[in-house]
């Protein structure tokens, strides 16, 4: 019935639509392996409890009497829908919220970590997140970027995202010294002043 299942119990309906969009997508199509999307719907049954303490985002949804967060008539539920996240990183973030520790893998890839980046930026995470955050960074800066491309800007999103100044202002160095013309932003949450 749901494709993920972070609380047995759970009192919400997490849809996510059209997953797995394509992401951060550079000018030449090089370098972007998530150029196909999914068009069924994922779902994720998660604890309401969870979502409200690790997000504020969440938790205007779930009690603001937004249409995010209705009582769904078939299942009494509640239901919030997303779309184009990609499923892997959704998954990662809920499992984080909801402590499902053997569920969060301890690398992970520089594009998993961007688009882990973009969600948790989203929904204002952050502090939840950070515990996993700083070994991922850790374990992914031992390959910075030293010339401007899609690697730089997924940098300086996770960079940024995650309060790493010291990286941030390592790749907007490289980014402003290598960069041709005008610095893209690929839809990131990267800084207007950054770019």
């Amino acid at each position: 019935m749901y494709d993920h299942i972070l609380d047995p119990s759970g009192d919400v309906i997490f849809s996510l639509k059209n997953p797995n969009a394509p992401f951060a997508v550079w000018k030449d199509g090089k370098d972007n392996k998530s150029l196909t999307s999914m068009t069924r719907t994922v779902t994720f049954l998660v604890s309401s409890r969870h979502l409200t303490l690790a997000s504020p985002v969440l938790k205007a949804a779930l009690t603001g009497g937004w249409k995010e967060g209705a009582v769904d008539e078939a299942s009494s539920l509640r239901e919030i829908s997303t779309e184009e996240w990609d499923v892997e990183a959704m998954a990662i973030v809920m499992s984080i919220i909801h402590h499902r520790w053997p569920n969060v893998p301890r690398i992970v890839s520089l594009e998993l970590l961007a688009k882990i980046a973009v969600i948790v930026d989203y929904y204002q995470t952050h502090e939840t997140v950070q515990v996993m955050s700083e070994p991922w960074i850790e374990h992914a800066q031992k390959s910075l970027p030293r010339s401007y491309g899609r690697k730089i800007l997924l940098w300086m999103c996770i960079s940024w995202v995650f309060k790493n100044p010291t990286i941030f202002e390592h790749v907007t160095a490289v980014a402003i010294k290598h960069c041709p013309g005008n610095m893209e932003s690929l839809q990131l949450p990267i800084p207007s002043e950054a770019i």
